[in-house]
């Protein structure tokens, strides 16, 4: 009976995984254009992040970034985007003191023992005093900074930049500067 018990004791308190998800809509020129929907979720010590993203402004645009975590080390991250049926595709792997980057066929090694942020976590936490996050989608690390007022600006590899805002420690806006405009990604629910 007490052995009963204790398997049932211990049964019942395994704590569930806790989730987050947050729906985006992207806009452009004041209409809607696609969606991206983020979520994370904790179990134990791994955190997993999945962000499906869809938009039309020319073409259909589509993208899947996977990302675990052990701990707040990024172990692993996949990034696949179908730009008119072709992937380009950016795989992140932890190997030992460095991480291993294949982006779009191109191989390259970057010499960090833990990568700690990531441009994923802005949907879900706010960057207070984070200078830097790796780019799952790029495979390179980037520049963040604050402008205050809860907003940090995203410097891309190509020099453009993209300015997240925050109320309350939630994304709420993403205002991109593509190359045809200004688009926004604005929370939904």
């Amino acid at each position: 009976m007490k052995y009963l018990l204790s398997f049932m004791l211990a049964f019942f308190t395994v704590k569930p995984a806790h989730a987050q998800t947050q729906q985006y809509q992207i806009v452009f020129g004041n209409r809607p254009v696609g969606f991206v929907n983020a979520r994370q979720t904790q179990s134990g010590n791994t955190r997993n992040i999945t962000i499906k993203s869809e938009f039309h402004i020319i073409g259909n645009i589509t993208t899947q970034l996977d990302v675990q975590f052990a701990g707040s080390t990024l172990e692993q991250a996949r990034n696949v985007r179908n730009k008119s049926g072709t992937d380009e595709v950016t795989t992140t792997l932890h190997a030992g003191r460095q991480y291993n980057v294949s982006h779009d066929n191109t191989k390259t090694v970057i010499p960090e023992a833990s990568i700690t942020h990531c441009v994923s976590e802005l949907y879900f936490t706010e960057p207070v005093r984070i200078t830097s996050v790796f780019s799952e989608a790029q495979g390179q690390v980037l520049a963040l900074r604050s402008l205050g007022g809860s907003r940090y600006e995203l410097t891309l590899p190509d020099g453009k930049r993209n300015v997240y805002r925050y109320e309350k420690g939630k994304l709420v806006e993403v205002e991109i500067n593509h190359t045809f405009g200004k688009a926004y990604i604005r929370l939904v629910s």
